[in-house]
This record gives structure tokens, C-alpha cells and sequence, in this order.
């Protein structure tokens, strides 16, 4: 705690420059710490800040997650007239839909948006090379402005590696499902630069005498292709403001270094707010260890700026016990586990007795069995892993009734068998929990599945197609086994949320873990030197750890390879942090 910290002043500070911002003219940058309000800042501009007679408002982001704060936000304040007509509220992917792409693409094809690859028909999914199968989603593909793609492996591809010709071949995969009208968020960012580059002043047009202005949060997680749409939206006249904070610049896939985003922001001209409402002074403390910039510790102003818990330091390799020790601990100050937050940078790295497995088998009756597991075994599994498992039973329930359903997108296939899909939803849930328990042999679970899916068609009078489950090669003995899923924890310690950090931004919690890796990788040694060392550089590793610990408002623990944990305690400690190694 800061024994000079006038609070009252520091918030006074902190109200009046989030006022003025809320009331300032387009066009300008805001640069915003973590917790300093960015999503509190654009409702009250949307509220307080009224635009002309048959105008709007558009205000996008990157997740449907930042989306829907703003809506509740709306909502809280009784203006949900706001998050409708003639505004937009939603994310970056959906205006660049309505507003760039779809007015120009050419009648006769049936264009369908893809929010993945995996929602693309399953017969197109599988990409064969030199004796592997690689899965279309688990190609990163990222145009440039003219249109020219690369791309990266990423997933369980990784794992295949870069077999000749495999850039060839999805690529080839890509196109085809383009010109055949499916369009994921890459493509919509191509035709919007070629639509720009042909219609600029058009387009420009159009979104002025639509839109008063166009707010883009998160605005750290462009592309360089994102951010070049915007400058060329910004240099045609569109009055813009971008809300950001580079040092939670997560995506460098996505090709925008910091420079890029700085070019716009300064053309803009920055405005910057650095009161954390979020987050202890402990934890402000930590987390300006890791920026790439000297900036001094962010000004705890929260109610609970002066808590005084420790950060809590524990052994990577015994992330079961680091995990319950952290949910007590939690709970000693009353902050319950459905409070508290588990993170890492990859699914993979996640607690396995609560979040299960990163990926479903390819086997698809082992996959079937993966799905109902994670549905119903682990409630706090991470949203990508619940919606894989909610599309695998969803796909296993069409292909089962109707013919030629792997040809299709569930929703085209929803839409062509005139399916209801709220009817749909508690169908699928009578199904799983009707499945049987795990821990019985793999054909015995298998025949009563098969039992299961014939006595729920999706209407009445339906015949079942051809499709079965038939028992993997060489299973094990039980269910569980055959879909590699573990004991889930124990319900009577509470339900944690578990998440990749990519899947946090702009969340918080009381509490939160952050689990690396259980067995060092080089890069986990590269990042935790990174850390110690006398500087800090810019790596992408660095940045996703300075996005898990500002998630935390009251309680922060590290799960650190034993090697680096008496060096992390010391490094922390000589800085005025208090640690705790547990």
C-alpha cells in the first residue's frame, strides 16, 4: 500500500478524464491500462453522447464476450435501445460483413459466414498429405492486403508437422470452399481490402451517413490487415475512435507490431488513462515487471487497492496440488472457487480434472464419448472445448437422421430440414444426459449410445440413416479410457472458470492461477528468463502473462517451473512484491 495515495484525489483523476473522453470529439486514440474502465468509457460516450436524427453509433471488438458486455452494460442502465437500430454493437468480423463484404458479392452463390473451418460441412474438413490428415481448423490462415494468404500450423497439426507439400494442399482446400460461398473471418478481411481498394470513397459514403462514428475496442488485437482497413476507413473521411492497450497485444500471428497500431494511434492522437480500478497495488506492481516499457506500476484506486495477500507462488509440475491450494487459499478469504479464475496460454496446459482434455479424439465413436464426457463432467471446461463437444453431438444427432448431413453446415442443415433450434438444444440435452456413465466398457457404452440416438429423432416419422458406432480398433477397456478423459475433480471444492487467456480479455475475477506448462518447454525457459532478466523484450509470451495477471482483482497465484520459483520469489521481493511460495 502507497501511505501518500490520496484516493479521493486519484479517482477525482481518474472520473474526470474517462468524463472528457466520453464527451470528446472524433477522431481520437484512447490507450487504456488494464482495468482503467475502457468498457465503462464507451457506455458512457453510447449513453451520455448523443449522435445526430437517423444516426447511429457503431461500436465493434474482436470477441462476442466484449460484444456482450456493452449490451449488459446497456442494458444495466435501462438503454438496450442502444444495442439496436440504427447502432451497432458486435464484433469486428460482423460489420466488416454487413458493411464491406456482403453488399458487393455476386447473387447465385449461397454465401455462408464461418465464425471456423470447423463449422465448415465435415466431408471438406480433412486435408490428406503424404499419408496425414490434417484438419482444415487447424490451418491459420492470415491474408495480407492484396489478398496473398499465409499460413501456420496450429493445434494438433503441429503435432503432423510441415509435410511437403501441406501449404499447397490447404491452401487449394481453402479456395475451393471459398468459391464455393464459405467465408471465414480471413476472407472477410481479403474482400474487404480489395472492396476498399475499388470502392473507398463509396463505402465511406455509406458508413458516414449511417454512422456518427466508429469505436473499435480492443483495438491492440488487430491485424496488420485490420488496421490497414482502418486507416483507409480513417483517410475516406469515417470519424474513428480506437480504444487499446498495446502491452496486451496478444495475436502476433496476426502480423500488427506495435508499430502498426502506434502509426494509427498517433495519426488519431492518443489520449491515455492509467487508473486501475480492477486490481491491488500488489498486483499492479507485478504486472508492470512484465511490460516492455518503463512505465511506472498502474495507481490502484479500487475499494480493495490496499489488500494485502501475497502473490502466491507455486510448483508448475504438481498442478493438481497447486490447484486445490489455490481454491482454499481463495476460500479463506471468502472468495469462492466459482469467483476464481484457472489460466494458461494453451488449452493443453489447463488442469485436466477440470477442464478435461484439450482435444476429441479422431476416432469419431471415441470423439462421441469425449463430447458427453466434457458436457457432462466437466462444467468448467473452456468454452472452445464445450463448443467443440456441443458440435460433435450436435453432428453425431444430423448425421444419424438425415442423409448427406456431412455435406452441409449444421446451420444449412438446421435450415433445410426446417429445424427449430431452441427445440434442437433440449433435444441434445435430453441426449447426453441419457448417455451412460463412462467407467463401463467401450462396446457396452457404445450399444447403449446407439440406443440412446434411435429414441430421440429430431421430429416425428423419421428413418435413421446407415450411420453407426462401431467400437475403435484396439480401445480400452472403458469408455473414459477410450476418450482419454480423467476423474473430474471433486464438485464439493466448487466449480473454478477455466480458460485459455486468449478467451479472458476484458474479464476479471477475484481470484486467479496462472499454470504454465507441467514439463518446461524452451520456450517456457526463454519466457521466465525473459521475466528476470534486466530487460524485458517484447515476446508474445510475456504480453499473454501480463494479460492472465491483470485479470485478477484481490488474489493472484503463479504456477512456475520449481527451477524458477525461489528466482521469481527473490526478483519480486527486492521489487517491494510479497510472495508466498506454497
Amino acid at each position: 500500500m502507497n501511505p501518500n495515495l490520496d484516493l479521493d484525489a486519484e479517482r477525482h483523476h481518474a472520473i474526470t478524464a474517462q468524463a472528457e473522453l466520453a464527451a470528446a470529439d472524433p477522431p481520437f486514440a484512447v490507450i487504456a491500462c488494464p482495468g482503467a474502465g475502457k468498457t465503462r468509457l464507451i457506455v458512457d460516450r453510447h449513453i451520455n453522447r448523443p449522435v445526430p436524427a437517423r444516426k447511429g453509433r457503431a461500436i465493434t471488438s474482436f470477441t462476442r464476450v466484449a460484444a456482450a458486455e456493452i449490451n449488459r452494460r446497456c442494458d444495466t442502465e435501462n438503454r438496450l435501445d442502444l444495442t439496436d437500430h440504427p447502432h451497432f454493437v458486435g464484433t469486428f468480423d460482423t460489420f466488416l460483413w454487413l458493411h464491406l463484404v456482403r453488399p458487393f458479392l455476386k447473387t447465385g452463390t449461397p454465401w455462408q459466414r464461418l465464425d471456423s473451418w470447423r463449422d465448415a460441412p465435415a466431408e471438406y474438413r480433412p486435408v490428406r498429405v503424404d499419408q496425414s490428415t490434417y484438419q482444415l481448423e487447424d490451418i491459420q490462415f492470415e491474408p495480407d492486403i492484396n489478398g496473398i494468404y499465409s499460413v501456420r500450423l496450429i493445434g494438433p497439426a503441429k503435432r503432423i508437422g510441415e509435410k511437403p507439400g501441406w501449404k499447397e494442399a490447404v491452401l487449394a482446400r481453402r479456395s475451393q470452399l471459398a468459391g464455393k460461398g464459405y467465408l471465414t473471418g480471413a476472407e472477410l478481411r481479403s474482400a474487404s481490402c480489395r472492396h476498399l481498394r475499388n470502392h473507398g470513397p463509396y463505402i465511406a459514403r455509406i458508413l458516414t451517413a449511417k454512422y456518427d462514428e466508429l469505436i473499435v475496442d480492443e483495438a491492440q488485437d488487430c491485424s496488420a490487415t485490420d488496421l490497414h482497413i482502418l486507416t483507409t476507413l480513417y483517410e475516406h473521411g469515417v470519424p474513428l475512435v480506437v480504444v487499446a492497450d498495446p502491452d496486451q497485444a496478444i495475436y502476433d500471428f496476426r502480423g500488427a507490431g506495435a508499430t502498426n497500431l502506434t502509426n494509427l494511434t498517433d495519426r488519431l492522437g492518443p489520449q491515455t488513462i492509467t487508473r486501475n480500478w480492477r486490481s491491488t497495488s500488489t498486483i499492479c506492481r507485478l504486472a508492470a515487471t512484465l511490460r516492455s516499457t518503463s512505465r511506472p506500476a498502474d495507481t490502484a484506486i479500487a475499494d480493495h487497492h490496499a489488500d494485502d495477500a501475497p502473490i502466491l507462488l507455486y510448483n508448475a509440475a504438481q498442478q493438481d496440488a497447486a490447484v486445490n491450494d489455490f481454491l482454499g487459499y481463495a476460500a479463506s478469504r471468502e472468495i469462492a472457487a466459482e469467483n476464481c479464475m484457472i489460466l494458461a496460454h494453451a488449452r493443453a496446459t489447463l488442469p485436466k480434472k477440470h477442464a478435461g482434455p484439450a482435444q476429441a479424439p479422431s476416432n469419431g465413436s471415441a470423439a462421441l464419448i469425449w463430447s458427453t464426457g466434457i458436457l457432462n463432467e466437466f462444467p468448467g471446461a473452456p468454452t472452445k472445448s464445450r463448443e467443440l463437444a456441443r458440435s460433435i453431438l450436435a453432428r453425431t444427432v444430423l448425421r444419424w437422421w438425415y442423409p448427406g448431413a456431412d455435406s452441409q453446415t449444421l446451420a444449412s442443415a438446421v435450415k433445410e430440414h426446417g429445424l427449430d433450434l431452441a427445440t434442437l438444444d433440449r433435444l441434445f440435452l435430453r441426449i447426453r444426459t441419457a448417455m451412460p456413465p463412462l467407467d463401463q466398457p467401450t462396446k457396452d457404452w457404445l450399444a447403449t449410445a446407439t440406443k440412446v440416438l434411435n429414441e430421440h429423432p429430431p421430429t416425428t416419422g423419421l428413418s435413421r440413416t446407415t450411420a453407426r458406432l462401431s467400437t475403435p480398433k484396439n480401445a480400452p477397456a472403458t469408455a473414459r479410457k477410450t476418450a482419454t478423459l480423467p476423474n473430474p475433480a471433486s464438485s464439493t471444492i466448487g466449480t473454478p472458470r477455466i480458460s485459455t487467456v486468449h478467451h479472458v480479455k476484458g474479464d476479471q475475477a477475484e481470484a486467479v492461477l496462472v499454470c504454465m506448462p507441467q514439463r518446461p518447454s524452451e520456450n517456457t525457459t526463454t519466457t521466465m528468463e525473459e521475466w528476470l532478466g534486466t530487460q524485458i523484450g517484447a515476446s508474445e509470451s510475456i504480453r499473454v502473462l501480463y494479460v492472465a495477471v491483470t485479470r485478477a482483482r484481490r488474489l493472484l497465484g503463479l504456477a512456475v517451473p520449481i527451477e524458477f520459483r525461489g528466482r521469481l520469489a527473490a526478483y519480486l521481493n527486492a521489487q517491494g512484491i510479497p510472495t508466498a511460495e506454497h
